[in-house]
């Protein structure tokens, strides 16, 4: 007997947590730190578990409610206590982008995160300074998840710098960096899973072998459009800049260029992607830079620098742009973060204001890091959402290969998918039919009277089929 299941949805609840703009709203990091982007302007809560120099993620629902995050060792939930087994990631605390929070493209309550060890000789390196994934099920301990999958090892040897992007409204890009070599590693996110083996590019500047590892070290971004991937190499005191490909994961044509300071660390571009923000100093202070990089040209872009900031009593680390379009600014001790308030303009009309967003605690150097193109996604899939319909669910089947009524066959415009949240029960209760428990007994069914439970746009569709051969 063929197995009979099929389900035609559009838009599904599963794709709704990429179809939403507020994933992204809760940044926990540093000392016990965090901000909230569900107010306006941002604001902090109390009680955050995390404590991490660098390291950091956080992952929300589409209404902007918390649901986890992690330092890249240990998994903390909404309550800020750790998930039970969410504890000894192979991440580090002290790696530049040690922890990347991925929806699983259509499974709503599944999520990889992907850790980093930091560099061998830097500061506290580990065994391999290796790239790894777990997968958290939120499913789980009533909402509030645990590791289900852990340290699943990628790629022996990786810099400290880690980036991702929504190729489409189902897949994800992340890509990250040999140590030792110029290759970049692409890892492919979609329905069917991750993709263990990388799209690679060879090109561009080696990350090798300068005293204690430095260069491993810095961030690393992807433009909000998905056209451009960029980087600070600390101990060479350069940025780079190469056009990246969201459909292959290839990048090509590289340009950089020499900042005038000690150390370039803190990485970031503007919204529309013709600016990028770099901070270049010394372990006492920092020049905040802004370079335009519309000419693609490596003297043009460092002759186009502007000094946003120069703060002589601190050091800034990491940028972030937030879900408000404004970039984030990290200062080591600072029980606040600076803002770069109009990141599209260009040089004092971007608008800086120093420490002007509490945290609750003291930052550090790293803040979460954020996948964009989701608010793409969001675009790419409106106008399917404004046609949704009711399914059409049938309550008899007979699946005698006879081509007619043989499929439990679930209608709602045209795109195939066997959606992560239904079920299927026999007459004791059994499940029968189960995708996120990997249950399939379809083959199998007798003649008799099922039950079942499907999610479709946050709506639960429950009732009868009848199975008769």
């Amino acid at each position: 007997m063929k197995q009979w299941l099929i389900i035609i949805v559009l838009c599904l609840g599963s794709q709704l947590l990429i179809c939403q703009t507020k994933i992204f709203n809760n940044w926990h990091f540093g000392d016990h730190a965090n901000i909230t982007f569900n107010t306006v302007p941002p604001s902090y809560t109390i009680g955050s578990a995390i404590n991490s120099i660098e390291s950091c993620a956080s992952i929300s629902d589409s209404n902007g409610v918390l649901l986890f995050y992690s330092d890249g060792v240990n998994v903390y939930n909404k309550n800020h206590t750790q998930m039970p087994n969410g504890f000894g990631l192979n991440g580090h605390n002290s790696t530049t982008q040690g922890a990347y929070i991925v929806p699983y493209p259509k499974h709503p309550k599944l999520y990889y995160l992907f850790t980093m060890d930091a560099q061998d000789g830097g500061f506290g390196g580990g065994a391999c300074a290796c790239l790894s994934f777990s997968i958290i099920d939120m499913s789980l301990l009533g909402g509030l998840g645990n590791v289900t999958v852990k340290n699943t090892l990628l790629y022996n040897h990786v810099t400290e710098k880690m980036t991702s992007y929504f190729g489409t409204d189902t897949s994800i890009w992340v890509v990250a960096h040999e140590w030792g070599s110029n290759k970049f590693l692409s890892y492919f996110v979609s329905p069917a899973g991750l993709n263990t083996t990388p799209i690679t590019s060879s090109i561009g500047s080696s990350h090798c072998c300068d005293p204690g590892n430095i260069d491993a070290q810095g961030q690393m971004k992807i433009s909000q459009d998905g056209t451009k991937l960029g980087y600070c190499l600390v101990a060479d005191n350069k940025v780079e800049l190469l056009n990246f490909d969201k459909t292959t994961g290839l990048l090509s044509n590289p340009v950089f260029f020499y900042l005038p300071n000690q150390y370039a660390y803190g990485f970031e571009f503007s919204p529309n992607a013709k600016y990028i923000y770099v901070d270049n100093g010394t372990l006492l202070n920092s020049n905040l830079l802004q370079f335009d990089i519309s000419s693609w040209d490596s003297l043009q872009i460092k002759n186009s620098q502007k000094l946003i900031d120069y703060d002589d009593t601190g050091t800034y680390y990491q940028l972030q742009l937030g879900p408000d379009g404004k970039i984030y600014v990290c200062e080591k001790d600072e029980p606040t973060l600076s803002v770069i308030n109009n990141p599209n303009l260009s040089g004092n009309a971007s608008n800086f204001t120093q420490r002007s967003v509490l945290t609750a605690n003291h930052a550090l150097l790293g803040l979460p890091n954020v996948i964009w193109g989701y608010k793409n996604a969001q675009q790419q899939m409106a106008n399917a959402v404004d046609t949704l319909c009711e399914p059409l669910i049938p309550n008899i089947i007979t699946p005698n290969d006879d081509k007619v009524n043989d499929e439990f066959k679930i209608t709602c415009n045209k795109q195939t998918y066997i959606p992560l949240d239904l079920i299927i029960y026999n007459r004791w209760g059994q499940q029968v039919f189960n995708e996120a428990k990997k249950i399939n007994q379809m083959n199998n069914f007798p003649d008799g009277t099922y039950f079942y439970v499907f999610g479709l746009n946050d709506k639960s569709y429950k009732g009868f089929l009848s199975v008769f051969h």
